[in-house]
């Protein structure tokens, strides 16, 4: 697991690879040093060294971020935790995926991870793993919501879908009470509603989401399942929600994806858009 408590002396530096992340945390006696950036290069296993005796680099205002954070005394304890996003992801299928009028299907997907590191009670970091796109959901005139992007392949059986660390999965069970068919091209998620429990292989897990489409349009009930999904059951909570979840809230759901979407570290193209369930 690369989550967890860690101990740091004074003067000491962690250094990790997490995704496309790259990140520095360093002790100082009264400050705490957090260097991030991210890379085009993906690392699929989680990599974090502590004492790293490499230089960290200065903050450049373009590729490099750096903050300082000052305290009367640094304590030695610090902090990593996955979360969610803080925006709600539109999960893009690679192939559309049809639920007849009065069929149900459970759909595993993975999604992105931010990193958390807090130290005295201080947030010190809240970053994504893997470097995020933007995609706005919603008319394209009309109204709308700016989201994070990801793309899956929907798997319908959870032996299809690959395990990873970095990205946690997620069962979402789509009930099609309308009479006429659903079509999924685009499924927006509220991430930030969203906890984060790990199974004994150490692989993270969302709570269940129940998605209940009762008429024709692109609304839909959700509701979330308490605690872990019983694909993962036993498995214990690492990560609260960011935001309290709104129980059977009837939201915009489905379709209406604007595909492609600009990064949104560097307002570039990001390759993590056309990602699928790695």
């Amino acid at each position: 697991r690369w989550w967890g408590e860690r101990t740091l002396a004074e003067g000491e530096r962690l250094h990790g690879r997490l995704g496309t992340l790259e990140l520095w945390l360093e002790r100082g006696p009264r400050e705490w040093l957090a260097t991030t950036r991210h890379g085009d290069d993906e690392t699929r296993t989680p990599r974090l060294e502590q004492p790293w005796e490499g230089t960290v680099p200065e903050h450049d205002e373009q590729t490099i971020f750096a903050e300082r954070f000052a305290f009367r005394h640094t304590g030695d304890r610090l902090q990593l935790l996955p979360a969610m996003p803080p925006r709600p992801v539109v999960v893009h299928t690679a192939t559309p995926l049809v639920i007849p009028g009065g069929e149900e299907a459970t759909v595993y997907i993975s999604l992105p991870l931010w990193l958390r590191a807090s130290a005295g009670g201080e947030l010190l970091l809240d970053v994504p793993v893997v470097r995020q796109s933007d995609t706005w959901f919603g008319a394209i005139t009309g109204p709308g919501e700016l989201c994070y992007a990801s793309r899956s392949r929907g798997r319908l059986r959870l032996e299809d879908l690959p395990a990873t660390p970095l990205r946690a999965r997620a069962a979402i069970h789509v009930r099609n009470s309308a009479a006429g068919a659903l079509p999924i091209d685009g499924l927006r998620l509220p991430a930030p509603f969203l906890s984060l429990y790990a199974d004994g292989a150490g692989q993270l897990w969302t709570e269940s989401v129940l998605v209940d489409h009762e008429q024709e349009g692109e609304m839909a009930a959700l509701d979330y399942g308490a605690g872990p999904p019983r694909e993962a059951a036993g498995a214990e909570r690492v990560a609260g929600p960011r935001n309290a979840p709104e129980r059977r809230a009837l939201v915009h759901t489905f379709s209406s994806l604007i595909r492609g979407g600009f990064d949104a570290l560097r307002h570039s193209r990001s390759r993590s858009a056309g990602v699928v369930d790695h």
